[in-house]
């Protein structure tokens, strides 16, 4: 491209039309000015700030009118479905409006007298399904403000774009992962992850459990649990990991009126067992994630999901198994309560035949409960583990094949 050249067509083709350009109306004028603007031309160097690369183009009375263009055009452009957006995705063919929408929306993130609050709630949607169909080389610094400011609106934005997605069997869907990573955008989780839940069946394991946490830190738990108990009838479409998410959260959510059915469901396979172990007890570890504190009769339940199939093991040098370190969080957890519901969780599982090789450890765990009624600070887990193996309290299985 000879910039030189191009400039003086410009100005030659474009001064008639700065009324048409600054009201948005000359898209097809706007589309490459946006696409410089953006840095999708070669032949422009992208050091170049956005701004001065209109001025390669055309004069600046031209320029301007562009800028002002790019503006006009997010409120004067004929609304966009979703669909649109992701089929040109599919095709590697991009939306031409997208990239005027995009250039829009960073001129307003500059501030040029117009705020993404006035904008209609189309012209936002398009430029966030713009921002996920297009891509550029510029940085959209504008859409984490919306996703701040406009949570409602941008829920309702990607929504749309990840059904659109899911119709036609998009299996990654755009957006997703910044939304629900280590910092979330707590509304738009609130407005999103029920339903996400509900229509992506395709999800990935990985992205199921990142839901699962994000719903149950932010989310209504009776609105979610109400969700996950519509599901549990039909989880034979999904599999193992799946499935096992799906019954760790419903009891997770209601520990006591679950306990028997997640028990049941898990039994004593290890495909089920371990990456519920890592789930749950990431779920648990974090303390705000569950919004109240998780019932003795839960971690009863978990110990004897658990206790039975990983008994205590331990290395050539004599420590414990990080699998053994695992279960043993959960004995911890029952043994640091101080109301009476940990001595009848406990209670019961000395009636477990299957268990009985922890009979040491749940008298031990008595003796810290007991000791907690009385105003004993709880003790640290590694003490807990340290105060079991010096007085030789665990036990581990012995099988025939060990005998001589």
């Amino acid at each position: 491209m000879d910039l030189a050249i191009t400039r003086k067509q410009n100005d030659e083709l474009l001064l008639s039309r700065l009324g048409e350009i600054r009201s948005g109306q000359a898209l097809d004028v706007l589309e490459p000015f946006a696409k410089a603007y953006l840095g999708l031309f070669y032949d422009i160097d992208n050091q170049i700030p956005p701004r001065e690369r209109l001025d390669l183009l055309a004069n600046s009375e031209i320029a301007h009118a562009v800028e002002q263009g790019f503006i006009a055009a997010l409120s004067a452009m004929p609304s966009i479905s979703a669909t649109k957006f992701v089929v040109a995705m599919q095709t590697d063919e991009p939306m031409g409006e997208g990239y005027i929408a995009l250039a829009g929306m960073d001129r307003l993130n500059y501030g040029d007298g117009v705020e993404p609050e006035q904008l209609p709630n189309s012209s936002v949607k398009t430029a966030i399904w713009a921002h996920y169909a297009n891509n550029t080389f510029h940085e959209d610094s504008w859409l984490a403000g919306i996703y701040q400011r406009r949570p409602e609106l941008a829920a309702e934005a990607l929504l749309e774009l990840w059904h659109a997605c899911i119709e036609r069997d998009v299996l990654l869907l755009p957006g997703f992962s910044d939304v629900y990573k280590g910092d979330p955008y707590q509304e738009i989780i609130r407005n999103t992850a029920i339903p996400l839940l509900s229509i992506w069946k395709t999800l990935r394991a990985t992205d199921l459990a990142r839901i699962f946490r994000a719903a149950l830190n932010f989310c209504d738990h009776s609105k979610l649990s109400d969700s996950v108990n519509a599901a549990l009838p039909h989880l034979q479409q999904y599999s193992i990991r799946h499935q096992v998410y799906w019954v760790s959260t419903a009891f997770l959510l209601n520990p006591d009126a679950k306990g028997q059915n997640f028990i049941q469901f898990m039994g004593q396979e290890k495909i089920k067992l371990l990456p519920m172990m890592d789930y749950v007890t990431n779920i648990l570890r974090d303390d705000d994630c569950l919004h109240e504190k998780f019932s003795a009769s839960g971690y009863a339940s978990l110990v004897r999901c658990l206790g039975q199939k990983f008994t205590p093991q331990e290395d050539r040098y004599n420590n414990l198994s990080d699998i053994t370190l695992k279960v043993l969080w959960f004995f911890y957890k029952l043994a640091s309560f101080r109301d009476s519901s940990a001595k009848t969780a406990l209670d019961s599982l000395r009636k477990i035949r299957v268990l009985k090789l922890y009979t040491e450890v749940f008298d031990y765990m008595g003796a810290i409960q007991a000791s907690l009624v009385k105003g004993v600070p709880v003790p640290t887990f590694t003490d807990f583990v340290s105060g079991l193996r010096d007085e030789s309290r665990l036990k581990k299985k012995i099988n025939w094949s060990d005998r001589q």
